[in-house]
């Protein structure tokens, strides 16, 4: 987990994706097998084919009865090239045109990451589908529907690209020297969480960490790492498209993002190396050019504050040069600069003031003649030239927050053409809803695409088949409380928009609950939104149950538009809830340094108000839950509130100088970051700011705790220590608190990511534990 973000993982494949007509829902309430059923198309990545027919894209099912990955994160990374997002995944290749779907994979192993060649004919991908446990490239042909491996090395990666006419694929492999199966701690017990790697039988468990090292320049000062950079550590790699021959291009260098350039004659790449400073979650990156017929490598820049993965830069359309934009926690300005490869000049192109919310993590764009780049800053379009001067806010939409630049794969594109303008993802505050516009490039006028009451995400353009006269076209994720994502195609003006895959049938069975937006002020007067998800035919007479999810900092109202407000199938999907009788409120819950606990009353308790108000919920019958740092959240309104008559905490925690000193395998401490300069809100360390950790852990206040409460945690969490969830259980059973704890041994911080029969009594669980005290 990374930042202070709170989306988990999303949950997960067979395929069932052909349209077929929907049946007549029925109300009911949703089996939690059918919930944890639900397939997910992912956001990231879904491409079209360079010919404009096909389009790829990655989906995940539900996870087997029994995790077949029992390594932490890293560890499932490093000893198996696969993410967690990558498990139990096939791709689903779909023509935009005909609505002809193929399931690449089959449902043999796990399938990702597809990217296609130049002419549109190949389909390269990840799969372990071998049986060896370890990412390999594969080859896919549509027109023949064949499938071969390319080879047998063991990639490490989070890109594939082509380049020349479709005969090189360049992506990052395995840098060890002995190969993952045979490392310690690849094999034999397979570490999980925080247990350090098992030594081989004849030598000692002990695992040592020191700091400083006494031979290095760093001794003396302070450091702490919020956590490993040692995962970017991996070679670039070339392959030939035929014969499956590989040449190593680099060694020793940690690859975070690289891209080829537009000629296909060189690779600039970014190296994470090292953060800043420490309490900080801000990365240095150097930036660095390999020209690939000489396989010479030239740093173009040091240390250049990036966003967190490194991949805010962008190539010229004539391979000269490169735009990169500054970001990441702790920079303010956004700054974009370009570098030439040939004298490596670098200039700063826009000399913006100082301005917070300007953070993005999208490249700049450049147009088509290399004149202008555009980017992302303080959710308005901004453009600047590339001969110098100021830059200057294009384009700012009325009430909605711009969020991300839509373009194609040989760059900047719109629906009036590659120069004139400029499609753009909306977010919209007040209404809770996605929407597209497009900007023009002269005036900066905006125009409404497409917006109805929809979340949409993972968009992606291409020119019409065959580069015919036609319009551009968009093939885009839409979802709503009600249904999960579905990928739809459209032209690029949205006149004539087409559902293209329909991929949990099952659910039509069941009529869903409906999320609406509700409005209060906070006890210091600012204006909040919440989405409150209702039951399917919503008796306006009748007071509910009401669950309140809650999730410090967040803006909640924002998720009014995703599939049970939290956009996954599994155990925390609130159409559980919502089918079952209860209404769920998901509020904004903006937090202030220093005050996090005090604000989380300030912010939700008037919303849970209002809903009393409207006559919705029953004020006797209010529960609260939240997962990761809503677990927290929820320590800190029960220990300030009565109105609460349940509660749920998941993988949280209550006490923040406990937090603070977490360290994992690696020994790395993510929560120093997280509680200094993230969303702990502390603004330093526990001895600068000791009274403000204790006011702010709600340890400390327990035994004003008057309800019952179910503590739930991964007993593998390497993001929150399962010793914290630990805590937590013996002070409310010291004081007499009724409490619960289901510990879930096996499992890490992501309920989503579970094994089939954790997720099942997870979610079984707390149906059972709010029906007891809430319908009553």
């Amino acid at each position: 987990m990374i930042s202070s973000g709170r989306k988990w993982l999303r949950s997960v494949l067979p395929i069932g994706l052909f349209l077929s007509a929907p049946m007549a829902p029925r109300q009911r309430p949703v089996p939690v097998q059918t919930m944890l059923d639900v397939r997910i198309i992912e956001e990231s990545p879904i491409t079209f084919s360079h010919n404009g027919r096909w389009v790829a894209y990655v989906m995940r099912n539900s996870l087997p009865k029994a995790s077949s990955y029992p390594w932490n994160f890293d560890g499932l990374y490093m000893c198996t090239g696969l993410y967690p997002d990558s498990l139990n995944t096939d791709i689903g290749v779909s023509n935009v045109l005909t609505g002809e779907t193929v399931r690449v994979g089959g449902g043999i192993g796990n399938n990702w990451l597809p990217s296609w060649s130049p002419d549109g004919r190949h389909l390269a991908f990840l799969s372990d589908r071998d049986g060896s446990g370890q990412a390999k490239l594969w080859i896919w042909d549509v027109e023949t529907k064949d499938l071969r491996k390319l080879s047998d090395i063991d990639v490490r990666a989070n890109q594939i690209e082509w380049a020349g006419r479709g005969d090189r694929i360049y992506t990052t492999v395995w840098n060890g020297t002995a190969s993952p199966e045979n490392l310690a701690s690849c094999r034999g017990a397979k570490p999980s969480g925080n247990n350090p790697p098992a030594g081989t039988p004849e030598s000692p468990s002990v695992v040592v960490y020191q700091w400083p090292d006494r031979k290095s320049s760093e001794q003396g000062k302070p450091s702490g790492d919020p956590w490993s950079l040692g995962t970017k550590l991996r070679d670039l790699a070339e392959f030939d498209m035929r014969t499956g021959r590989m040449r190593r291009l680099t060694h020793g260098y940690r690859i975070s993002i690289f891209r080829v350039s537009p000629d296909g004659s060189r690779i600039v790449f970014t190296v994470p190396t090292r953060f800043e400073r420490p309490g900080s979650q801000q990365i240095l990156f150097d930036l660095v050019d390999l020209e690939l017929e000489s396989a010479e490598i030239r740093k173009l820049a040091s240390s250049v504050r990036l966003d967190l993965s490194g991949r805010t830069f962008s190539w010229s359309p004539d391979s000269e040069s490169l735009v990169f934009q500054e970001g990441g926690p702790l920079d303010t300005t956004g700054d974009c600069f370009t570098v030439g490869l040939n004298g490596r000049v670098i200039r700063n192109l826009t000399s913006l003031p100082p301005q917070e919310g300007y953070s993005t993590e999208f490249p700049p764009l450049w147009d088509v003649r290399r004149e202008q780049v555009y980017f992302l800053r303080n959710q308005s379009v901004w453009r600047a030239s590339i001969q110098g001067g100021s830059a200057s806010e294009l384009a700012k939409i009325p009430d909605r927050r711009i969020v991300e630049l839509l373009h194609g794969s040989d760059g900047l594109k719109g629906p009036l053409g590659a120069a004139r303008s400029l499609i753009v993802l909306t977010e919209d505050p007040a209404g809770g809803q996605s929407g597209y516009y497009s900007i023009d490039l002269e005036t900066g006028k905006s125009r409404k695409l497409l917006e109805r009451g929809e979340h949409y995400e993972g968009a992606s353009l291409e020119s019409a088949p065959d580069g015919s006269a036609g319009e551009d076209r968009v093939v885009y994720l839409s979802q709503s409380a009600e249904q999960p994502p579905d990928l739809w195609t459209s032209d690029a003006l949205f006149h004539q928009t087409r559902r293209l895959t329909h991929v949990n049938p099952e659910l039509d069975r069941y009529q869903m609950g409906s999320a609406k937006l509700i409005h209060w002020n906070s006890l210091d007067g600012e204006r909040l939104s919440g989405a409150l998800l209702l039951p399917p035919n919503y008796d306006r007479e009748k007071k509910l149950p009401l669950i309140v999810l809650v999730y410090g900092g967040a803006l909640e109202s924002t998720d009014r538009d995703v599939f049970g407000l939290l956009g996954l199938g599994g155990p925390y999907n609130m159409q559980l809830f919502a089918t079952r009788g209860f209404a769920v409120l998901a509020p904004d819950a903006p937090l202030r340094l220093g005050t996090p606990m005090l604000d989380l009353a300030k912010t939700i308790l008037p919303g849970v108000d209002k809903t009393v108000a409207m006559g919705v919920a029953d004020a006797n019958r209010i529960g609260v839950m939240g997962h990761s740092y809503g677990g927290y959240s929820v320590l800190g309104l029960i220990v300030q509130s009565d109105r609460f008559k349940a509660a749920m905490m998941s993988d949280g925690f209550g006490d923040l100088v406990s937090a603070y000193g977490q360290m994992d395998a690696q020994g790395s401490s993510f929560q120093t970051a997280i509680t200094e300069r993230g969303q702990g809100l502390m603004g330093g360390t526990p001895w600068e700011f000791r009274d403000r950790y204790i006011e702010n852990s709600p340890i400390f206040y327990l035994d004003r705790v008057k309800i019952p409460l179910m503590i739930v945690h991964g007993g593998a969490d390497a993001v929150v220590a399962p010793f914290l969830g630990d805590q937590v259980f013996v002070a409310c059973r010291r004081l007499g608190v009724d409490v619960v704890y289901a510990k879930y041994l096996r499992e890490g911080h992501y309920p989503g990511m579970w094994s089939r029969q954790d997720q099942t009594d997870l979610a079984s669980r707390m149906i059972a534990w709010f029906g007891e005290f809430l319908n009553k």
